[in-house]
C-alpha cells in the first residue's frame, strides 16, 4: 500500500492540473489528503498550478482551497452537466 502511495503522490507532485470530480476530501481520507497537499506546497508551484472541481456540495471547495490550493474552483456543481471540453 506504501509503494501506492508514494506513486500517487509523485502524480500529483509533477501535475500542473487536477480535475476532481465528487471528491469532497473527506476527515476519512487522511492519506489523500496528505498526498494532495503535495500538489501545491509553496507559493511557486501554487501560481504555476490549479484545481478545479465538479462537485454537488459547495463546501467541498471551500476544503480544497483550505487544504489543497487557494485558488481552487467550482467547474460544475452537478455532474449530469459536467462538460469535459470545459476544462
Amino acid at each position: 500500500m506504501q509503494l501506492i502511495w508514494k506513486t500517487f503522490q509523485d502524480y500529483v507532485s509533477d501535475a500542473t492540473e487536477m480535475v476532481i470530480v465528487g471528491y469532497s476530501l473527506p476527515g476519512t481520507g487522511a492519506s489523500s489528503v496528505s498526498v494532495l497537499r503535495n500538489f501545491a506546497p509553496d507559493p511557486d508551484a501554487r501560481k504555476r498550478k490549479k484545481v478545479l472541481i465538479a462537485d454537488k456540495n459547495p463546501a467541498a471547495v471551500d476544503r480544497y482551497k483550505r487544504l489543497v490550493h487557494p485558488k481552487s474552483t467550482l467547474i460544475c456543481d452537478d455532474f449530469n452537466f459536467f462538460d469535459p471540453a470545459s476544462i
